[in-house]
């Protein structure tokens, strides 16, 4: 039993036609497709760009964290990040951001301190928590490369190949335990042990300061030495 084809299967016109027609579609398939690769890497960048500046922003609020921890104490560190203070502005100047969370310190302890109610964080390491948003950011990246490559095939990875950023580490980013934090254990914004040289400059200054403005010094015949305060209003107090 022979199958006969339509006359108008046979036609020449139409065979033309068909094969255009399909063309056409395969055309509309490949713009589309294009299209579709030019987005996927704009929004790759974008997703890039938001990975570098979170990772850039962190890594400097950790800084200034561990340098609070340093100089006032980690309940203070705690504090100021618990109330927001250790926060970057997008755009912000890291030496200004640095020397804005410090004045904030110090304006907690010329208001009498630390509330006597505050808990200060059980977390033993500085930069946990931001270093899992730097993360988060990341892995971001990672799912949607993922889901582009599943679409595109290995090319789209290649493509993006010269700006997909690196994981970063913990240790890469500043992760650090609180006891391996070099404090004196002690309130004010020196971090460095005071040198012989400065206290001595610190001792001539307390003295100076100590005196009354009208004090007279003088030395009796055993070497004792007599103070005698000139103004009477001083004299009285």
């Amino acid at each position: 039993m022979s199958f006969k084809m339509p006359g108008l299967l046979k036609s020449p016109a139409f065979g033309v036609g068909a094969f255009q027609a399909i063309n056409v579609r395969y055309d509309r398939m490949a713009e589309n497709a294009e299209k579709y690769k030019l987005a996927a890497q704009k929004r790759g960048a974008e997703l890039f760009k938001e990975y570098k500046v979170t990772k850039a922003t962190k890594k400097l609020e950790n800084e200034a964290k561990i340098n609070i921890a340093t100089d006032f104490g980690p309940a203070m560190a705690d504090f100021l990040d618990m109330r927001g203070d250790i926060k970057m502005i997008a755009g912000q100047n890291p030496k200004e951001f640095y020397d804005l969370v410090k004045r904030r310190a110090g304006e907690v302890e010329s208001a009498g301190g630390i509330p006597s109610d505050f808990t200060a964080n059980d977390n033993m390491y500085y930069g946990t928590q931001r270093f899992e948003d730097v993360t988060t950011s990341y892995n971001k990246i990672q799912n949607f490369m993922d889901t582009q490559n599943n679409v595109f095939g290995s090319s789209f990875g290649l493509l993006m190949e010269e700006n997909t950023p690196e994981k970063m580490t913990e240790k890469q980013f500043g992760v650090t335990a609180r006891e391996d934090i070099s404090s004196l254990g002690r309130t004010g914004i020196s971090q460095e042990p005071i040198k012989g040289e400065q206290e001595t400059r610190l001792i001539k200054m307390v003295d100076n300061l100590g005196h009354w403005s009208s004090e007279l010094v003088s030395y009796n015949q055993f070497g004792e030495r007599i103070i005698t305060i000139g103004d009477p209003v001083e004299a009285a107090g």
